[in-house]
């Protein structure tokens, strides 16, 4: 019989690749990258869905299980309300859409002929790993789960989906602020090889600034600058070199 480490850990590997089509914006990183791009990996990652704070080295235990499959349940409602929205026209409005879009359930989803398919086979995952605590754990361990659970299912407190008004989709700056930040990461962890190499946190912005819309990237290289400090991120004192 397996121990109740191993056990929430079978569950957790078992669950874990019904949610990948969910989570198709998310860069899968070799095991060997610098700790700074894991860490604005991490950041991404919780900025999305912050009751799960996943960290370097995380064990799995119940109440972790359960926020996860709970978020992804969440997660799952977010993805069919993007699929229902009418897009806007062309332009920077339609660009926030397709970046929430993406960050709600990826645009190869939002393309894919079986996307109602794979929802249903996410949604079963998570009846199937309920029933399967409430079956084969006591009550005392099914606890911690079913709380986390609860929190999970709540979502992330943010919320992709816009309203729509006269039939568009209107999204709250704080959205717009979540897809900004996000897509900067984005960029980020699949662009890491190529900033790893930069000198200056000034040539990381000018090489983001040619890659992300104005509007998501903004004006302020001292926001990049602070980015990359929070994360680790080692750059080249600015100036001229010494002894110049």
């Amino acid at each position: 019989m397996s121990t109740e480490k191993d056990y929430w850990m079978e569950l957790f590997e078992e669950f874990g690749p019904l949610t990948e089509p969910m989570s198709n914006g998310m860069t899968q990183m070799p095991m060997d990258v610098p700790k700074w791009v894991s860490k604005v990996q991490f950041q991404m990652v919780n900025l999305l869905a912050p009751k799960l704070q996943v960290r370097a080295g995380m064990k799995m235990n119940p109440a972790r299980l359960g926020v996860f499959v709970g978020f992804n349940l969440f997660h799952c409602t977010q993805v069919v309300a993007m699929l229902g929205i009418p897009k806007p026209p062309d332009g920077p409005r339609l660009e926030a859409f397709m970046a929430g879009a993406n960050l709600a359930g990826g645009a190869e989803i939002l393309s894919r002929e079986d996307n109602a398919k794979r929802l249903q086979e996410l949604e079963r995952g998570v009846r199937r790993i309920v029933a399967r605590v409430l079956d084969e754990r006591p009550l005392a361990e099914a606890i911690p789960f079913f709380k986390g659970f609860t929190r999970g299912i709540q979502g992330s407190g943010i919320g992709l989906v816009p309203r729509i008004v006269e039939g568009q989709p209107q999204f709250t700056p704080r959205q717009v602020r979540t897809m900004s930040t996000v897509i900067i990461y984005s960029v980020i962890t699949r662009d890491w090889e190529v900033i790893d190499s930069l000198e200056t946190s000034m040539e990381a912005y000018k090489y983001l600034f040619d890659r992300i819309p104005g509007e998501f990237l903004g004006n302020d290289p001292e926001r990049i600058r602070a980015l990359f400090n929070r994360a680790g991120k080692k750059f080249k004192e600015p100036g001229r070199p010494r002894g110049r």
